[in-house]
């Protein structure tokens, strides 16, 4: 086993920790709105939220099944 090459392969992967905890934190901060609207909606009983909610779980499933 090269362990020279493994060190730096190692180490030059950990320069993309970064970018993925950028990706996690964007993609965290543009779901909460939605989904706290979503749930403040489906909890008062908000006209409209309701049907918006199913047709968008709908579809995300549908994404989900699809990827």
């Amino acid at each position: 086993m090269d362990f020279n090459f493994i060190s730096k392969a190692f180490i030059a992967t950990l320069g993309g920790v970064p970018v993925t905890l950028l990706i996690m934190v964007v993609s965290i901060l543009l779901s909460f709105l939605p989904a706290l609207f979503l749930a403040l909606g489906q909890i008062y009983k908000v006209k409209g939220v309701r049907s918006f909610s199913v047709i968008y779980l709908a579809l995300s499933a549908r994404h989900l099944r699809f990827s």
